[in-house]
Order: C-alpha cells, then structure tokens, then sequence
C-alpha cells in the first residue's frame, strides 16, 4: 500500500501537530523547569535571541512606531518561544536587550532575518528532541520577516 494511503495524515498535519505538542510541553518539559536533556550549546543562543527580540519589539511598541496589534503579537510569540526555551534549560527567560535602530520596521526585519538564520543553524545542531521546537521557531521568525515587510 503506497505511504499516502497508510493513514489519513498528510506529512505537514503530522508536524503541525508535533509542533503544538512540543509548544505545549508534552513529553520535553516537567512542569517544575527542570531540563529532561541538557543541551544548552543550541538552545541558549536562541532563548537570548526571542528575548532581545520580544524587548526590541516592546521598545518599539513604548516609542509608538504603530501597527501595535501587529507588534504585540510578534512580541508574544516570542514570549512563548523563550518561555519554552527556558523551561528545556532549566531557566527563567532573560529580559533581553532592546535594540531598535531607525527606521524602527526595518531593525526588526533585520533582527528577525538574523533569528531566523540563528534557529535555522540550531535545529542542525540540536538533539532531535528540540529539531520540531526549533524548526517552529525558525518558521515563525520567517513568517515575522513576511508581516513586517507588509507595514
């Protein structure tokens, strides 16, 4: 029987669904913070990376550079990421620093491309437990590239 018609799951419904287990702490994260793998060579870099990331978006937000809707929910999804990061390190997530240069939309574009790139190199060097978070992160952090070029 050919794969396709092995179950009614395409390839990216699995993922998606992968991802939304990950993201929810299924199997990876105990509630109490503590790390099941220690891989903080691939995951810390990307932890610092969502939180200068959520405080650049924040700085820009607090100096009224508009589109808040639109920033405040890039803002938390990289509040999710760090917090998901920092529960697989055992850690609380940093506050990051913000770096908001001018023009404000094309900085963030900047740092998003860069986060991009940042978590794209990670899912190669992490333990396969952390390739779908990371991979989910890295998407994300394309799609901002996407929205962002739009404002």
């Amino acid at each position: 029987m050919p794969h396709s018609q092995l179950s009614g799951h395409t390839r990216r419904a699995v993922l998606w669904g992968a991802g939304i287990a990950t993201l929810s702490g299924c199997g990876l994260v105990r509630t109490d913070s503590t790390p099941i793998i220690d891989n903080t060579g691939a995951l810390l870099p990307v932890l610092r990376t969502a939180a200068d990331q959520m405080a650049g978006l924040q700085a820009a937000i607090d100096a009224g550079a508009g589109h808040e809707a639109t920033l405040e929910m890039l803002r938390d999804d990289h509040a999710a990421h760090a917090e998901a990061l920092a529960k697989l390190v055992g850690t609380d997530p940093p506050a990051g620093d913000a770096v908001v240069g001018d023009p404000v939309v094309g900085t963030l574009i900047e740092q998003e491309q860069a986060g991009y790139d940042q978590a794209l190199e990670a899912c190669v060097a992490a333990l396969p437990e952390y390739v779908v978070l990371l991979g989910e992160i890295a998407a994300c952090r394309a799609s901002h590239v996407d929205v962002l070029g739009e404002l």
